[in-house]
């Protein structure tokens, strides 16, 4: 219900009370003269002369005592032979209840110029109820003359009642022009009613009180909200609050709006089913005649399908971006891949040369690490530029060298990721240990055995790992030892490559290879290669390419003689 709706309910038994009190003053008025009169008879100019009328005098105030002095006027029941109950009391009656009607119209015109002191042309308003109260008192005076002759007060209000009217028709003169620009308000009111429909159909509006409160939403608002009105009226929004933005969010947001301005933004709402949806907000504010903000009209859109779209489409993008981060990553990886290998071959190359071996040597040693270089390939191949397993680096070497005899090796230690740039390194290094062990070590002897473990440990970017290979040959007495072209190919890796110290111990019964190398660390992931060929769809062409490399190999050790030992002159 509306402040006007409750204020007329208030207003109208205050009205018929006043009403009412004011008729019954008037009568009392007009019986309390009539009391004082007597029955109706003579002409005027006898009853002017018989009457015996006593003045009434204000000699305190003498304009006050001329206006009610009555000396020279007989009551107008006395005026006449004409007048009768019938038609004397019809006067009388008539007047009261005129008077009683423009004196209650005042009441509420003035009622309302208070309430309402936003009402266009405030002067006139109160003109006409001045003009209309005049003209009650002249009533009323005509009513109370048929007993009490105050021709002069009745001359006296006629005369401010002339003024009053003459006023009221000069201040209205101007105003008019003014009222017909005035919109026409049922057209008007259709306006409204209409743009309000409009906007109910297309947007989702609510709004709240002072202090938050719900007290309006529309259907929209139910609709995306999945909430009953029943439900949402006299609540607040955290009724649909996601729990998404931050306090700091909210607390920027009602600072805003309380302070009278406008806040536009875009905020996620959960539904009562738990469902999630984005709406594009205006928050408006509304001030009274006073300035303070006493109600807020929050109108939104939907923007749901919108902001999923922008996701998908930024998940596209940084998905896109991390392809080409990982093209980028392997192309670095190949070009690095390459610079490495033929660095490594061109150090061998110069090694075997210096060490005057011939060429049947060369090409076995070099063919050897080729093929290890492509076992390290192999292993990356179905994740490339991934961390490789060290254990399964070991395997898989252990399995293409030395064959059979891999079950007389032990490998056992934490699990240790090796970059790629490094792991090329280390596989020539493991390449040349088993290719060794199987000519002049353990492998080579049907007894021997070898026992390869690591520790592990992790500080900052990089991992420090220390590798103990350990090979148990029966009856081995080293004897006086020196350091071959592998021992020197297998220091430069461990220094260059491997940022670490290497060093041969030759013992009865066996050697420990002791390395300490310093790994830079990776953390695994699910492209963490722990397995030779696990999801590598070019397993089978990789093993044909491996089984050609090793029969010309093969053919290549027939052809010359077999390399050094490492571990010996």
């Amino acid at each position: 219900m509306s402040g006007f709706h409750r204020s007329a309910r208030t207003f109208n038994p205050i009205l018929r009370r006043a009403a009412a009190i004011v008729f019954l003053i008037g009568s009392a008025g007009v019986l309390a003269a009539a009391s004082r009169g007597g029955d109706a008879h003579g002409s005027c100019a006898e009853c002017a002369a018989s009457a015996n009328v006593t003045p009434i005098t204000a000699a305190s105030i003498p304009v006050v005592s001329t206006i009610l002095d009555t000396t020279g006027f007989p009551p107008r029941w006395e005026c006449g032979t004409g007048w009768t109950p019938l038609l004397g009391w019809t006067h009388i009656v008539s007047d009261v209840v005129i008077w009683g009607a423009y004196f209650t119209i005042p009441a509420m015109i003035a009622f309302y110029m208070v309430r309402r002191p936003a009402v266009p042309f405030p002067l006139i308003g109160w003109l006409f109820g001045a003009f209309i109260f005049a003209c009650g008192s002249g009533h009323l005076i005509e009513a109370a003359i048929f007993w009490w002759p105050a021709y002069k007060l009745s001359a006296a209000v006629k005369v401010v009642t002339a003024i009053v009217s003459v006023a009221t028709v000069a201040a209205l003169a101007p105003v008019i022009p003014k009222a017909l620009a005035l919109p026409d308000i049922a057209r008007e009111t259709r306006e409204l009613t209409f743009q309000k429909f409009a906007l109910d159909q297309s947007a989702i509006v609510a709004i709240t009180d002072s202090k938050g409160r719900i007290t309006y939403v529309n259907d929209k608002f139910c609709e995306i909200s999945r909430y009953p009105r029943g439900e949402l009226i006299g609540q607040d929004h955290r009724i649909i609050n996601s729990g998404y933005h931050p306090k700091a969010f909210f607390r920027a947001m009602y600072a805003t709006i309380a302070r009278g301005d406008v806040w536009h933004g875009e905020i996620r709402n959960r539904a009562k089913d738990g469902g999630i949806y984005w709406v594009d907000t205006t928050i408006v504010p509304f001030r009274d005649e006073a300035g303070r903000v006493t109600r807020y009209v929050a109108i939104r859109s939907d923007i749901t399908a919108q902001r999923q779209t922008a996701e998908q489409l930024e998940l596209a993008l940084r998905r896109q971006q991390q392809m080409l981060d990982r093209e980028h990553a392997l192309l670095r990886e190949l070009e690095h891949r390459v610079r490495n290998n033929l660095a490594g071959l061109l150090g061998l190359i110069g090694v075997y040369e210096q060490s005057g071996k011939n060429s049947a040597d060369l090409a076995s040693a070099i063919r050897g690490k080729l093929r290890a270089m492509l076992h390290v390939h192999e292993l990356m191949a179905p994740a490339p530029g991934m961390p490789v397993d060290l254990e399964a680096l070991l395997r898989a070497l252990a399995d293409q060298i030395v064959g059979d005899a891999r079950s007389r090796i032990h490998i056992g230690g934490p699990r240790v990721s090796v970059l790629s740039k490094q792991a090329g390194a280390l596989s020539m290094i493991l390449q040349e240990l088993f290719t060794n062990s199987s000519k002049y070590g353990a492998l080579s002897d049907p007894g021997g055995c070898i026992d390869v473990e690591w520790d592990a440990t992790h500080a900052n970017q990089h991992t420090s790992v220390v590798i103990r290979w350990t090979e148990h040959i029966p009856g081995f007495d080293p004897g006086p030892t020196r350091e071959g072209v592998g021992c020197r190919l297998i220091r430069g890796f461990v220094s260059s490559e491997l940022r670490g110290t290497c060093d041969f111990i030759f013992r009865p019964g066996g050697m420990l290879f002791l390395m300490n190398t310093l790994l830079d660390a990776a953390e695994p992931s699910e492209d963490f290669v722990t397995s030779p060929h696990a999801g590598d769809p070019n397993h089978e062409r990789s093993n044909r390419s491996t089984e050609a490399f090793a029969q010309a190999d093969e053919r290549g050790r027939r052809a010359g003689e077999p390399d050094a030992d490492p571990r010996r002159g």
